[in-house]
């Protein structure tokens, strides 16, 4: 039955190095295996030859996973043709042409998504340029603090930003955090664009690109792996002796690397699955359930990193906590209360990624509101020994500036997408950041946490993935002063065409 691993290793070839692990598609190729062979069995007890049954069983799957991509025809009628051919094969067909049949249909369907996993490695085979990297030197700890939590908010706009273009007032979450002792920071900024970028930087304490370096999008496994955990953040800290807990969000990117030292899994259907599934038949059952895949997962991150704190935190023991929280970023799917909106104008079809983006709808607020609730609860969690950095990995992309080249941005354009909610905790005693930003804050944490050599910082921010460009750095303090003035309005939104 090659048709039962047909779209699970498509699906591997065209993310060939930029997939945490294939054993979740070959394990739904597996499921399919099984479900055609039970039905290949039925078949011929009911008297079908085996290859005509074979034949239909396998269109059929074929049909199933590609559900909603057919569009010559309707999946229904290319069912229908199935049956026929199945009673046409089984009534007419001598036994020579069906064996030829079905060795040309597992040339196509067998030989040649597997010839497409080889060319998709070869194809994608560069690796994304990154600027050198820190050495992985020894740290001591410093005795301020006990516990570190790193808890990475997706999308997240600054709080101006949240107010003054989606009607968003956080002032419950201001309270929240700076009643559990945390320093909510006015004018937050990340210096990347993208979360492949910006969760590494702030784990490896600097940029890790720069203007033109990127060339091409191709082999980004550095990149997964710095989030997995092989982090000079991490490194050092594991030499200081603190153990390392790494809580999944669902985005694949952000999934356990291979040595962490405790994985907390993410639900079952993460990125991986939905982006595999929301073609098939199971499509729109999924996205009538559950819109994507991301308000469970933030749900189930926020509920696993409370539990982690519970279990780790005063007993004496140094430990790091890794979490991401793939809310707020669209679409829009959760109600103010983190329950799942009824039909959702801006689910659809849509899909969550670290690359990808989508502009929020009237309804944003709301998810807004849902992720100041997971926010809160980790908050509430801490306990006086634990150190955190609570940061977006970037703002949201209101305008569709994303996928624009970096000069054509706005000044609205760059406030947007930069400004993020920033929000940090640590001992009294120790120097404030020395900007801002959330590589600047994870910096200074990190210097109050254990004593390390630090990479030289770089205070610049880089527009783009492919091909990147730095913003005028007298560009960015006038778009830094607007932003505390609240003096850059909301552009208007651009038809969706």
């Amino acid at each position: 039955m090659v048709s039962s691993l047909y779209r699970p290793l498509i699906f591997w070839a065209n993310n060939a190095w930029n997939i945490s692990s294939p054993l979740k598609p070959l394990a739904v190729g597996a499921a399919a295996l099984a479900l055609g062979l039970s039905a290949w069995w039925l078949l011929t007890k009911l008297g079908i030859r085996s290859i005509p049954a074979a034949l239909g069983v396998g269109g059929s799957l074929l049909v199933l996973f590609h559900w909603q991509n057919i569009e010559v025809l309707t999946p229904f009628l290319w069912l229908g043709l199935l049956a026929v051919v199945v009673w046409v094969s089984h009534k007419l067909a001598s036994k020579k042409a069906l064996e030829a049949i079905a060795i040309v249909v597992i040339a196509v369907l067998g030989v040649s998504p597997i010839a497409q996993l080889v060319a998709g490695h070869i194809r994608q085979a560069q690796p994304y340029q990154l600027v050198p990297l820190a050495d992985r030197a020894a740290a001591t700890p410093t005795g301020a603090v006990e516990d570190l939590v790193l808890v990475v908010i997706d999308s997240y706009p600054a709080p101006a930003i949240a107010e003054t273009w989606f009607g968003h007032k956080a002032e419950a979450l201001h309270d929240s955090l700076t009643d559990n002792g945390m320093v909510v920071h006015a004018v937050g900024l990340s210096q990347h664009t993208f979360t492949i970028l910006a969760v590494p930087s702030i784990l490896e304490l600097q940029p890790i690109a720069g203007e033109g370096s990127a060339g091409s999008r191709g082999n980004r496994r550095r990149l997964r792996e710095i989030m997995g955990g092989d982090s000079l953040t991490r490194r050092s800290l594991e030499s200081a002796g603190f153990r390392y807990t790494h809580v999944e969000g669902g985005v694949d990117g952000t999934s356990c690397g291979s040595d962490v030292d405790v994985c907390v899994n993410s639900p079952w259907m993460d990125e991986r699955a939905w982006k595999l599934l929301q073609l098939s038949v199971l499509g729109p059952y999924l996205n009538d359930r559950d819109g994507s895949w991301g308000l469970a997962a933030s749900i189930a991150a926020a509920n696993n990193v409370t539990r982690v704190l519970e279990d780790v935190q005063g007993n004496g023991v140094h430990d790091y906590v890794f979490a991401h929280i793939i809310l707020p970023h669209p679409p829009t799917v959760a109600d103010s209360e983190c329950g799942r909106l009824a039909a959702s104008p801006s689910s659809g079809a849509a899909q969550i990624g670290i690359e990808a983006d989508s502009r929020p709808d009237d309804r944003f607020e709301g998810q807004l509101a849902c992720a100041d609730r997971l926010i809160t609860q980790v908050a509430a969690a801490l306990e006086p020994s634990t150190a955190i950095v609570i940061a977006s990995d970037h703002g949201t992309g209101f305008n569709g500036q994303v996928s624009t080249s970096p000069d054509t941005w706005s000044d609205s354009d760059i406030v947007e997408r930069f400004g993020i909610l920033l929000a940090h905790r640590m001992p009294k005693e120790c120097p404030e950041p020395v900007a801002a930003t959330n590589i600047d804050v994870m910096r200074a944490v990190l210097a109050c946490t254990v004593d390390m050599n630090m990479p030289a910082r770089q205070p610049r921010f880089l527009i783009g993935l492919v091909d990147p460009e730095w913003v005028d750095p007298s560009r960015m303090d006038l778009i830094r002063e607007r932003l505390e003035d609240g003096d850059i309005p909301r552009p208007e939104q651009p038809d969706a065409d």
